[in-house]
């Protein structure tokens, strides 16, 4: 089994392509949504970060992110829990054993490293002038130009996340080759043709 890391940044659209990876019976790991478990519903890590950073980190029984305003701060949470979060994601390998290949979804895989856990990685691609202008568009977001802004500021520049990867998937609107549903195909073909099976039974069920 291939373990295939998933990336994109703010509004990239990389979610909806995880999707569409498990519409195909690939499997999907939302690392994403095991943090937000971790930090704010496992008494274990709730513990582990109440002894770093005091009890008054959490309000409402909910981790305050408005504390973690700075990069090296963030990072200091994950150091927490990112043993456990890969401990957890092999674990879950395990009962998917029988699939060609797992996607790892994490927004953070190559800020963190995580990537270098993975055999291969993919980053979704939709450039910062599209994703301003979708945001801007769909006010039911609700969020100010200032937030949008910050959150661009401090992300890892999406090109350099581009070259770190060996697919990218480009979704934006004037892209003129291939729609995202063929571009996904593409990738899960040569994916499927790095997995040494026999079953070939198994091999093209994963070619819907």
């Amino acid at each position: 089994m291939l373990k295939v890391g998933l990336t994109g940044n703010f509004y990239s659209g990389y979610d909806q392509v995880s999707e569409l990876f498990a519409n195909k019976n690939i499997p999907v790991f939302d690392a994403d949504l095991v943090i937000k478990y971790m930090i704010n519903y496992s008494d274990y890590h709730i513990g582990k970060i109440k002894k770093y950073f005091g009890d008054t980190i959490y309000f409402a029984n909910l981790i305050n992110l408005k504390i973690f305003d700075t990069n090296k701060k963030v990072n200091e949470l994950l150091d927490i829990i990112q043993v456990d979060l890969i401990k957890s994601y092999e674990r879950w390998r395990v009962k998917n054993k029988t699939a060609p290949y797992t996607i790892f979804k994490c927004s953070i895989l190559f800020e963190r490293g995580l990537d270098k856990s993975m055999n291969l990685n993919i980053s979704v691609y939709k450039p910062k002038q599209f994703r301003r202008k979708y945001i801007k568009e769909n006010p039911t977001i609700g969020m100010t130009t200032l937030k949008l802004e910050t959150i661009i500021e401090n992300e890892m520049d999406e090109l350099e996340k581009n070259k770190k990867s060996n697919y990218v998937i480009h979704n934006y609107e004037d892209r003129l080759n291939h729609s995202i549903e063929t571009q996904i195909y593409q990738i899960s073909r040569s994916l499927l043709s790095k997995f040494d099976n026999n079953d070939h039974t198994t091999y093209n069920s994963f070619m819907v």
